[in-house]
Parts: structure tokens; sequence; C-alpha cells
């Protein structure tokens, strides 16, 4: 969307891999048969808001997501879904996602799945990660394997009894850092992410990780029933609240891996844990290519 409320042609960017093009180029003729109009910002017409495309490492599996504003689409897109398939083998899960507000949100909490298959899987490292169509993925999955291995590397040669994973997504911190955490305890707010992330331990026959689908702040002060050695925490660009940082303070884990998206925040965060902690080792990654952007990972030990 550029800066006049006008849509870019995703089709015609260079950097927009093969298969997803021509999977935009089918929807696009679809759109037309069908009649399915895209959303006028401006006059808050129209229903299909977003198209959002995730992709496996190798394109051996994608999702296809619709952002609709109503439920009315969603019988005449579930028609053309053998057709859409056929023509794109590789798409495995087709769902439509309801984004009724007249907001800039990307994505509705209602998601309606499709197609027989829920989830598709990625490879980071030797982990293979369950991804369902709202759970996050990171945008670019070398730096992705790159990151886990990093924070796995940060705790191997060490023992922790049991550890805290905060905004833990599919499980990708948790399911990485090995033998190193005797048990791991997985929270995150997206029911669908922390079914992926169950989904993955069971496959990986894991059963020292556990996932709940929980607000943090909330876990922390009704749910959390142990005394973490090590705290991993990944979270939205905004941070960790004053709660949670005076949480992590009070439970005083042994190390803290922190993982950012903002490196303004992460700094405002370091800062207030430093006064039990020093960081030891701070690693950037390139997550967003040709961009401002950039992606850290903190190792913190404490010193009190």
């Amino acid at each position: 969307m550029r800066s006049d409320l006008t849509s870019v042609d995703l089709t015609h960017c260079p950097l927009t891999p093969p298969h997803i093009v021509g999977l935009i180029t089918t929807v696009k003729e679809l759109l037309k048969e069908i009649g399915l109009s895209p959303y006028d910002v401006v006059k808050r017409t129209g229903e299909l808001k977003n198209l959002i495309v995730l992709s496996n490492q190798d394109a051996s599996e994608g999702i296809l997501r619709f952002v609709l504003r109503s439920r009315e689409g969603i019988p005449r897109i579930r028609k053309q879904v053998p057709r859409i398939q056929s023509r794109h083998p590789w798409l495995k899960v087709v769902s439509c996602n309801i984004q009724p507000i007249p907001a800039a949100i990307l994505e509705g909490p209602e998601e309606e799945i499709l197609t027989p298959t829920t989830t598709i899987g990625v490879r980071y490292n030797h982990i293979d990660l369950s991804f369902h169509p709202q759970a996050f993925m990171q945008v670019t999955h070398e730096i992705a394997e790159a990151l886990y291995l990093r924070a796995a590397n940060y705790v191997s040669g060490r023992s922790f009894a049991h550890a805290l994973d905060l905004y833990c997504g599919v499980g990708g911190f948790s399911l990485s850092l090995g033998p190193a955490v005797q048990k791991i305890t997985g929270v995150e707010v997206s029911p669908m992410a922390i079914e992926s992330a169950k989904r993955s331990a069971l496959r990986l026959g894991n059963d020292r990780a556990e996932f709940y689908a929980d607000d943090v702040e909330q876990f922390l002060s009704t749910a959390l029933s142990f005394r973490p050695d090590l705290v991993i925490v990944n979270p939205p660009r905004r941070g960790l609240s004053e709660t949670i940082r005076a949480t992590i303070l009070e439970i005083a884990p042994e190390v803290i891996l922190y993982s950012s998206c903002s490196p303004e925040t992460f700094a405002r965060d370091i800062a207030h844990l430093s006064r039990d902690y020093t960081l030891k080792d701070l690693a950037p990654f390139d997550m967003f290519p040709m961009t401002a952007h950039i992606e850290v990972l903190g190792f913190l030990e404490r010193t009190k």
C-alpha cells in the first residue's frame, strides 16, 4: 500500500518469488470471475482487503489467506480452492480471515480454513516447525536459521532445569535449544501459534516442551508456578512492558536471551534489566534485507 492508499501489484516486484507471482496471477483472474471486489480504503467498499501468502524454504508447501471484510465471499472462494490447488500443487492450505474494522489492521481474529490440510511444515536447521495460517513466520528463512542457531549456541554446554519462552510463537526458540534445557514452557497469545508449537513438539518427540495460549502478562501474574533459570523473550516491536521487566527481575533467571526486531525498545529494556544483568553478547541479524530494520539477539547473565 502506497502513502496515497493505492495498492501495489506484487507480481511486478522483482523480489517476489516466481511461484508466488504465479499464484497471485491465478487469484487475480479468479477474483474477476467470482466478482470479489477489492476493498477501497477511502470509500470503505469492497470485500477483499489483503492476500497473505506464506511459503516454506523450498517452495514445496504454502498457505494462501484471503483477508475479507465479511464472510459474504467465503462460499465463492471455497468453490475455487480445488482449481487454485490444481494449478499450484505446492499450495497446501487456503483460508479466509475476517477483518471488518475500517482501520489499518492486517487481519482479524476469525479464520476459516477451507482445505483439509491445516498446517505447512518449515525446517529450520534440524528442527521442523508447523505453521497454521495465523502463525507468525520470520520473513527471511536463512537469517531465521542463523538466529535460532545462535540462541542454541549461547546455551550449549550448560544445563537449565526449567526455561520460560515468552512470546514463543510457533516454538522456534523453545524447540531449538536442545539438551541444554531439561524442560521449557512457552507462552503466546495466539491459539493457532500454540497449536502449531504443540504439533511440532509432538512430531519431534519432544516431551520436555509445553505451550500455553495466554497473554504474557496474565500468565506471569496468575499461572507462573515455577522459577525458571533461563528466560527467552521475543516481544513485538513495542518491547517488554514495565510489568514484564519487573517480573523478570523478580524471578531472577540465571540467563536471559532477548530477541528483538526493534533495537530502540531493546536498548530501553536492556537498560532497565542491567540493574541485575550484564549484556555479555549482542548479535545483529539482517532479517529485513534492503531496509533500515534489523533483528538483534542479546545474551544476558545475572550479576546479582
